[in-house]
């Protein structure tokens, strides 16, 4: 698990598409249910509000697929 830092801020998701696979591991890895799978595509749906910016669905993520982008404030 990556360590998560006080005082950051969630600026961005990038999601690879192209090297998604829908397994869902980010949306079961996700300890703030931020993260659903779309259930037409199974791509990840991310909803920022409730993302803490803690990555660990990057790095979970079998395919690298996934990229947080996070700030510290």
């Amino acid at each position: 698990m990556i360590k998560m830092e006080n005082n950051v801020k969630v600026v961005d998701f990038i999601l690879k598409n192209d090297e998604c696979i829908g397994c869902a591991i980010c949306a079961d890895v996700c300890l703030e249910d931020a993260i659903e799978v779309n259930e037409v595509d199974f791509y990840p749906l991310w909803d920022k509000k409730k993302c803490v910016g803690c990555r660990e669905c990057e790095e979970q993520c079998p395919t690298e697929a996934i990229k947080v982008f996070v700030m510290k404030l």
